[in-house]
C-alpha cells in the first residue's frame, strides 16, 4: 500500500518516488492508493477562504447547503476554498456558475484531506429523483472557452441514498487545470443511486485538464465524456461496480494510462456523436471483470471514432475489445438482394450475434434487409435499427440448424465469410480477420480480441512514408513524475515579504502601458535564506502602491533557484525569470508549481544536472543550452541536463537536447508558432496527452538522433494565417511514433501532417484520406464546403533495424 502526505497551500500533496512506471497488479482488489493520508497546511498569509468561517458546520447532521454555496459565492479568483476536515451535508445542488453564465476561472477548491473531507448528499433528495433531468452536486464551470486553471482536490462527494437522478461532480476547466484526490461514491448492489459520478459531456469545450488520483464507486456511469472539444488525460484512476459502464466517451480525445477497473460492465465505451471525432487511448492498466455466474462479455468496446490499446491485463472477460471501424464507404452501384450466408451451430440456450459490416461503416437502416429461413421454431432473429448485428434467440438446447441471413446494402447484399460465422458459441462474435489486434481497415466484420493481456492494439492502420518501419509504437515507459516533498511550514519562506517592498516598474503588455510591481530582489532573497520552499502567495498588485493591473506580480530580473529550494510554488505571478545552474543528480528534483497565469511568461532556463518538475502552469518556456538553428535545437555543450517532468502546463517553448530524457502529462501550445523541438543522440521526449492550438507554425520538429513518443494528440487548428505546407510533426533523422486527431476549427488544416527525412529522402504525409489508417477528422460547420480535420492511430517513423 502506497501512501500519500498533503501538505500545502497550493497543488501540494506527496506520494514515494517509487511511483516511476506504475502498472498495477491483476488482482481483484481495488484498494485506493494510500491508507495513511496527512493533513494539509497552510501559510499564515494564504488566500483562502474557509468554509466554516461562513457557517457551514461539517457535522454531518446540519444542512450546510446554503453556507456552502455562500462560500462559493464569495470565493475570488486565486483564492482558495477550503474544506476543513468534516462531512458537509446538502440537498440541493452547489454551483460556481454554470450553463454558458459567466466564466468561471482561478478557482481553486481544497479538502483537508480526501479520506475525511466529505461533501454528502441526504437521501431521498427532492432535487436527485428524476434521471431524465438529473442535478449535480457540484458544478463548477460556465460551458465556454474561458474557464482557465480551475482545481478540486483533495475532497469526497458522496450521493447518499435512494438519489437516482444525483451527479456527483460536473467539472469544467481550460487550457489547465485538473482533478486531483478526487473520491465520488455512488450507490452498489442494489442502492442505485448516483446516475453519473463525474460529468464532462453537459457542455462542448470542456479541456485540456487533468484528473489524476480519482476514485469513482458505483453509479450507473463512472465517467461520461462528450463533444469533440479540447481533450482530456487521465492518470492513476480506479472504477469500481458501475452499472453500465466505467468511461463513455462519445466525441473527446481522451488519454488514459493506470487504470484500475472492476465490474461486470464494460470498462471502456466508445461511439462518436460528432463525425468520427472519439479517440481513445488507454495503456498501463488492468481491467478485471467480476461476474460471478462466468465472464462478463466486452471489456472495451469502440463502435466508432479511433483507439489505441498498450500494455492492458484483462480478467474475467471473454472479449478484451471490440471495435468497428467508421470510414465512410463508397457505396456500390444499385444491385437485386439475391445472396446470402449460412449460420450454422451446435445450439445451447443463449443468444448468438453476428455483426456485420459494409467497408467498416454501419448498414443503412433504410436500405438493408435480413430474414432467417428456421429450421426449428424456437429460434427467432432480430437486428439493431442500423443493422449494425443481427441477433439469434434460441430458447432451447436443441440443434438449431441452418439460418439464412440476407444482408443488403444500398440494395446489394454481400456474403460474409463463412469462416467466421461457422460454429458461433453462446454471447461470442467473430472474425475473419487473422491479424490479431490489427484492424481490417474497412474490409471485414468487427475486429475481436480475446480476453488476455493486449500488448499493442490499434483500431486502424499503422500510418508511415517509408516501407522499412516498425508497424508499432516505441513503446517508451511513462514515468510519473515524483510527488512534492513533505517539508515542514517551518522551512518555508515567503517569496516577496516585506509587503510593499517590490518596485513599481512600467512595462508595455499588448501596445498597453501598464504599472507592476517588480519583485525579483526580493524573491532572490528569499531564494538565497536557505528555506527548501520558496512560496509566493496571492497580493493584489496595488498593495504596492503600483496602478493596479490583471499582469499581477513581475520578476523581471532573473532570480537563480540555488540548490538548497527543492519546490517554489505561487498562485499568481505573471513575468518571471529563473535560471537553474546549480545541484546534480542526486539532488532532490525541484518542484516548480503554479506559475504564470494564461497567456503570460514564465521562463526556465535549465542547465544543471538536477532533474526538475514543472507542474500546473501557464505560459512557461523552457530553454536549456539548445541553440535553435534552421528550425530545430543542436546541442552546444557536451554533457546533458537533468530530466524534466511536465505535469498539466501551458507552454511556448521547449527546446530539448543533447541526452534530456523528458516526460510530459498533459501538456498544452497554445502560442502556435514552432513550439517543441527535440535534438541530439540519447534525447528522448515522451507526451502523454497533448493539446495544439492555432498550429499555423508546427507543433514538434524531432531531429539528430532524437526520439519522441505522442500518446493522444489533439489539434486544434484555429489559425487565421495558416501557413500552407508547415507540417505539424517533423521528424529528421530522427525516430518517432505518433497518433493524434485534428479538430479544423478554422477551414484551414494541417496540409501537412507529417513531414519525415531519411538520409536525404525526405517525404510528406498530405491530407490524402485514401492512405489506410489516414482518417478524416472534424471539421467546422462554417467551412463550406465541409474540411475535415485529419488523423491516424499511429504514425511509425521508426526503421526498421
Amino acid at each position: 500500500m502506497m501512501k500519500a502526505t498533503i501538505v500545502s497551500f497550493f497543488v501540494m500533496w506527496s506520494m514515494p518516488h517509487a511511483l516511476h512506471s506504475l502498472l498495477v497488479k491483476v488482482s481483484g482488489e481495488n484498494n485506493w492508493p494510500w491508507d495513511q493520508p496527512q493533513t494539509m497546511q497552510f501559510p499564515k498569509n494564504a488566500y483562502l477562504l474557509n468554509v466554516q468561517d461562513m457557517g457551514a458546520r461539517g457535522d454531518g447532521k446540519t444542512d450546510d447547503t446554503l453556507a456552502l454555496q455562500l462560500a462559493i459565492n464569495a470565493t475570488k479568483a486565486f483564492q482558495i476554498l477550503y474544506f476543513p476536515k468534516g462531512e458537509y451535508l446538502i440537498s440541493k445542488p452547489l454551483l460556481r456558475f454554470g450553463g454558458r453564465g459567466p466564466i468561471v476561472e482561478h478557482f481553486f477548491l481544497r479538502g483537508e484531506c480526501v479520506t475525511n473531507t466529505k461533501i454528502i448528499l441526504k437521501d431521498k433528495s427532492a432535487a436527485f429523483q428524476n434521471v431524465s433531468t438529473p442535478n449535480h452536486m457540484l458544478h463548477i464551470g460556465s460551458g465556454v472557452a474561458q474557464n482557465f486553471f480551475n482545481t478540486v482536490e483533495n475532497i469526497c462527494l458522496d450521493v447518499g441514498s435512494d438519489n437516482p437522478g444525483a451527479i456527483a461532480l460536473r467539472f469544467d476547466t481550460n487550457n489547465m487545470g485538473s482533478l486531483r484526490n478526487v473520491s465520488l461514491i455512488g450507490g452498489t448492489g442494489s442502492d442505485t443511486s448516483g446516475l453519473v459520478g463525474l460529468d464532462f459531456s453537459y457542455s462542448d469545450q470542456i479541456g485540456p485538464l487533468l484528473v489524476k488520483w480519482l476514485q469513482v464507486e458505483g453509479f450507473d456511469t463512472s465517467i461520461q465524456i462528450s463533444h469533440s472539444v479540447d481533450s482530456m488525460t487521465f492518470n492513476k484512476i480506479w472504477l469500481t461496480e458501475p452499472r453500465t459502464a466505467g468511461v463513455v466517451n462519445t466525441g473527446q480525445v481522451v488519454s488514459m494510462r493506470s487504470l484500475v477497473y472492476s465490474g461486470v460492465t464494460p470498462a471502456v465505451v466508445q461511439h462518436s456523436d460528432e463525425a468520427n471525432a472519439a479517440f481513445f487511448t488507454l495503456v498501463d492498466s488492468t481491467i478485471t471483470g467480476t461476474s460471478t455466474g462466468g465472464n462478463a462479455s466486452v471489456a472495451i468496446n469502440g463502435t466508432d471514432g479511433m483507439m489505441v490499446v498498450r500494455n492492458v491485463a484483462v480478467t474475467g472477460y471473454d472479449t478484451a475489445i471490440m471495435h468497428r471501424n467508421a470510414v465512410p464507404p463508397t457505396p456500390p452501384p444499385p444491385a437485386t438482394c439475391v445472396n446470402s450466408t449460412q449460420v450454422q451451430g451446435k445450439g445451447v440456450r443463449g443468444t448468438y450475434v453476428l455483426q456485420s459490416f459494409y467497408n467498416g461503416a454501419p448498414w443503412s437502416a433504410t436500405a438493408c434487409c435480413s430474414f432467417c429461413n428456421k429450421w426449428n421454431e424456437n429460434i427467432s432473429v432480430s437486428h439493431a435499427p442500423d443493422c449494425t448485428a443481427w441477433v439469434l434467440n434460441q430458447n432451447t438446447t436443441h440443434d438449431f440448424g441452418v439460418c439464412v441471413l440476407h444482408h443488403c446494402y444500398a440494395n446489394k447484399c454481400t456474403i460474409v465469410d463463412e469462416t467466421s460465422i461457422m460454429g458461433l458459441t453462446e454471447n461470442k462474435s467473430t472474425t475473419n480477420d487473422s491479424r490479431l489486434g490489427v484492424s481490417p481497415d474497412g474490409d471485414g466484420p468487427a475486429v475481436v480480441v480475446p480476453g488476455g493481456y493486449v500488448q499493442e492494439w490499434f483500431s486502424h492502420d499503422v500510418v508511415t512514408l517509408f516501407e522499412k518501419s516498425t508497424n508499432v509504437s516505441m513503446n517508451l515507459t511513462v514515468y510519473d513524475a515524483p510527488e512534492s516533498p513533505q517539508i515542514p511550514i517551518s522551512e518555508w519562506a515567503d517569496g516577496i515579504a516585506p509587503i510593499g517592498n517590490c518596485t513599481c516598474k512600467e512595462i508595455k503588455r499588448n501596445g498597453t502601458k501598464v504599472v507592476v510591481p517588480d519583485c525579483s530582489p526580493l524573491l532572490q532573497t528569499a531564494m538565497d535564506s536557505g528555506a527548501a520552499v520558496v512560496y509566493i502567495a496571492y497580493h493584489n498588485s496595488s498593495a504596492y502602491g503600483c496602478v493596479h493591473s490583471y499582469y499581477g506580480l513581475q520578476g523581471h530580473a532573473a532570480v537563480t533557484v540555488p540548490r538548497t529550494v527543492q519546490r517554489f510554488i505561487a498562485t499568481q505571478m505573471t513575468q518571471l525569470n529563473l535560471t537553474i545552474n546549480e545541484g546534480d543528480a542526486s539532488d532532490p528534483p525541484l518542484v516548480i508549481e503554479g506559475m504564470g497565469v494564461d497567456g503570460q511568461s514564465l521562463h526556465v532556463h535549465h542547465t544543471s544536472k538536477r532533474a526538475v518538475i514543472l507542474r500546473d502552469m501557464g505560459g512557461v518556456s523552457y530553454t536549456t543550452n539548445c541553440v535553435r538553428s534552421s528550425g530545430h535545437s543542436s546541442a552546444t555543450r557536451a554533457s546533458a541536463v537533468g530530466d524534466l517532468y511536465i505535469e498539466d502546463i501551458v507552454t511556448n517553448q521547449l527546446d530539448l537536447c543533447d541526452g534530456q530524457k523528458v516526460h510530459a502529462l498533459q501538456l498544452n501550445t497554445e502560442s502556435g508558432d514552432l513550439d517543441i523541438t527535440v535534438s541530439g543522440e540519447g534525447t528522448e521526449m515522451l507526451i502523454f496527452g497533448y493539446k495544439i492550438e492555432r498550429g499555423e507554425g508546427g507543433l514538434i520538429n524531432v531531429t539528430d538522433g532524437a526520439k519522441l513518443q505522442v500518446d493522444g494528440t489533439f489539434a486544434y487548428t484555429t489559425s487565421s494565417s495558416h501557413i500552407h505546407g508547415q507540417p505539424a510533426f517533423a521528424c529528421k533523422n530522427a525516430q518517432m511514433s505518433v497518433s493524434y486527431r485534428e479538430y479544423n476549427a478554422d477551414c484551414k488544416p494541417f496540409l501537412v501532417p507529417v513531414l519525415e527525412q531519411r538520409g536525404s529522402d525526405t517525404r510528406e504525409l498530405t491530407r490524402n484520406f485514401s492512405i489506410p489508417g489516414f482518417m478524416p477528422g472534424h471539421g467546422n460547420s462554417i467551412c463550406h464546403p465541409p474540411i475535415p480535420g485529419s488523423g491516424v492511430c499511429l504514425y511509425s517513423g521508426v526503421p526498421i533495424p
